[in-house]
Formats: C-alpha cells, sequence, structure tokens
C-alpha cells in the first residue's frame, strides 16, 4: 500500500483557560522533512473572524511502530505535526491609533500609558476676562495630554538600527497621530526566538513613542499642535519654535518603515 503523503488531519481546540489552538499533521517521507519544516515553519492557520494562528510548535516522529529505518536510524515515513496557537495578535488597534505596517513573520503589539504634564503660563501671557492684569511673579499652569505608547516588535530576524529614531518626531502621519505629535524617546532591544530551523535566533524590541497633541478648538490660533511648537507668551499663540541654528527642537525623521 502507498503511504499517503501529504496533509493528513485537522484539529482546533477552543478553550478560555488556554485561549485557541489548532494543529495539522503530515504525511511526509523521510527525506523531505527538512525541507518542509524551512518552507512552512511560518504558515497559519485560519479562523473566520478571530485570525490567523502561527506555528507555536512542531513535532517530528515516526509515522507508526515498525516502520522500516533509514540508514540515519529515521522511519522511512514521519509524522509531523504543526502545532499552532493565537500569538499574531492581528486584531483591530484601538480607535484613533491606527497599526503600523510590519515585517511578514513578526509580531506587533501595543501597551498604552496615558499620562500628561503641566505647564507653566507666565504672567506676561495670561490675560484676565476682567480684573487688572497679573504682577510679574504670578503665573498659572495648563496640564496637557502626552499619552505614550509602547510597541513591542518580536520575532525580528534582521533588527534595523532605531538610533536614526530616537530624539526625532515623525515627519509625517503615523499610528493615526500627525505630523511632528510622535516623539521617539528610546528602543530597548533584547535576543528572541523563532521556530526557523536554519536560524532560531531573533529579537524584540520596545519601541518608546510620546504623543504630545496640544488641541486649540478655536479663535485665530485654532489648530493642534506637537513637540516642536511653544506658546510664545508676548504674542499670545501657539507658533513653530526653532532653535538658533534655524532648525526644530527634534528632527522630523519618516516613521513609516520603523518595523518593516
Amino acid at each position: 500500500m502507498t503511504t499517503p503523503y501529504g496533509i493528513i488531519s485537522n484539529r482546533a481546540e477552543y478553550s478560555y483557560a488556554g485561549g485557541w489552538t489548532a494543529k495539522m499533521v503530515y504525511c511526509l517521507a523521510n527525506t523531505d522533512v527538512a525541507a518542509f519544516l524551512a518552507a512552512h515553519y511560518l504558515d497559519k492557520y485560519p479562523v473566520a473572524s478571530v485570525g490567523d494562528m502561527a506555528v507555536v510548535g512542531i513535532t517530528d516522529e515516526p509515522w507508526m511502530e515498525g516502520d522500516m529505518l533509514s540508514s540515519t536510524g529515521k522511519s522511512n515515513s514521519r509524522r509531523v505535526t504543526l502545532s499552532f496557537a493565537l500569538v499574531y495578535l492581528d486584531v483591530a488597534w484601538p480607535t484613533g491609533i491606527t497599526r503600523p505596517a510590519y515585517r511578514t513573520g513578526t509580531t506587533l503589539k501595543l501597551h498604552t500609558t496615558c499620562a500628561g504634564q503641566y505647564q507653566q503660563i507666565p504672567a506676561s501671557a495670561i490675560v484676565p476676562s476682567t480684573g487688572a492684569a497679573p504682577g510679574p511673579g504670578v503665573y498659572n499652569s495648563r496640564f496637557m495630554a502626552e499619552n505614550e505608547y509602547q510597541v513591542e516588535w518580536d520575532r525580528v530576524e534582521t533588527m534595523p538600527n532605531f538610533i536614526g529614531y530616537v530624539g526625532a518626531v515623525n515627519s509625517g502621519t503615523f499610528m493615526g497621530c500627525a505630523a511632528g505629535q510622535l516623539l521617539c524617546t528610546g528602543a530597548s532591544i533584547e535576543p528572541s526566538f523563532i521556530i526557523n530551523p536554519a536560524q532560531p535566533y531573533a529579537y524584540r524590541t520596545t519601541v518608546n513613542l510620546k504623543q504630545k497633541a496640544v488641541v486649540i478648538p478655536s479663535g485665530g490660533n485654532a489648530g493642534t499642535y506637537g513637540w516642536n511648537h511653544w506658546y510664545n507668551p508676548q504674542t499670545k499663540l501657539w507658533e513653530a519654535m526653532n532653535l538658533s541654528n534655524s532648525l526644530p527642537p527634534y528632527n522630523p525623521v519618516s516613521f513609516t518603515n520603523m518595523f518593516a
């Protein structure tokens, strides 16, 4: 009887405690196993309305007891099982935060912290609606939202250089934020792993992005202002800010290929 090489069965398991998992079982010739693993370690198991499950484990074992052994000690027919789980997290991000494009075979997760800081307003920038003008030693403060995003990029086999991004702001719309609103404050890189039989080592990086968006809803100064803007107490307007070298404080850089 000819061995029925190819896919033999699919099995999916659903659990509230352990998440969704699945398996695909293949019967392969011993000589085909290595090439099969190299070609299929990034396979996905489609699940309607949930997302694709990714390979998290592979087993290679004899197809059945008593198989004929090759010169290398393996049975001529092998049972190869691909185990899948929901690890790619290809789900919609929160409203207003657009998930960036990222490299195939990698994962991209978002961690958000809602934060802010107080900005001191000097007396020269304060115009009371009634009463006398404030004295020179008087000041007020305004709370500005500065949301923080930690984007975790994992299973990266070739890590790009983040030095050009750190300390820069986005030159165009990125993650739903207009140009100049996102400041890259740092990126940590550490070892990770991937189920690549030829090269199992990878990297995981966490990129820290801080958003600054000062919204002036109406009036002659209406608009949204970011990291390269300041409130000018003389003109009493939010304006673009340049240093003495005629350049903005934060260099605008395209973030489009940050995770490509």
